[in-house]
């Protein structure tokens, strides 16, 4: 099983992707993921809000053990 990591929204830490989940809006749906950072810090928000391709966490999970 691979992990799904990105970054902290509020602190820059690395954060694990929990689940994902496919959420109805007025525009229509939208996923969401639940983030959780190594500092406790926990979000539910789209995904298009994770980040993105440029971040070397999210490109390389072993990146942070550098």
């Amino acid at each position: 099983m691979s992990l799904d990591l990105t970054l902290c929204p509020d602190c820059g830490a690395p954060a694990e992707v929990e689940w994902r989940a496919v959420m109805e809006s007025t525009d229509g749906p939208v996923e969401h993921a639940r983030v959780r950072c190594l500092r406790g810090h926990w979000y539910l928000l789209p995904v298009a809000s994770l980040a993105g391709p440029g971040c070397r966490l999210a490109q390389s999970p072993t990146s942070f053990r550098e």
